[in-house]
């Protein structure tokens, strides 16, 4: 399954490093971690999230009779994700770094789905 290899890999390369290194994500998007409680989110958030994703996506890869519930999970969380950009673009004007994640949030969640 291309897609959730293609997840697993995303999912993990964003959680390992948020876990260690998050303000990388500072750079990449502009904004700033400079109080450990922000440091903490991004850890929580992007970090053990994100990498547990990727475990729930490997599950379903080798788990035939889980992999429909977890991947229709992920890609359910996915495209709140990308709602919520929708949701911010309409009050706000988000840079193109926040439009190609839009893209790839919506991309990932339609091949997840497409294979539930």
């Amino acid at each position: 399954m291309l897609s959730g290899t293609f997840g697993i890999l995303f999912f993990a390369l964003m959680g390992v490093t948020a876990l260690i290194n998050p303000r990388f994500l500072q750079s990449s998007l502009g904004i700033t971690f400079d109080t450990i409680n922000a440091r903490s989110e991004v850890r929580a958030v992007y970090g053990g999230f994100g990498l547990f994703v990727a475990v729930a996506l490997a599950t379903g890869l080798y788990d035939s009779t889980l992999q429909a519930g977890i991947f229709l999970a992920v890609a359910l969380a996915l495209f709140g994700m990308a709602f919520g950009r929708i949701v911010s673009a309409l009050q706000e004007r988000p840079t193109t770094i926040i439009w190609l994640f839009f893209g790839g949030e919506v991309v990932l969640a339609t091949l997840l789905v497409m294979n539930v």
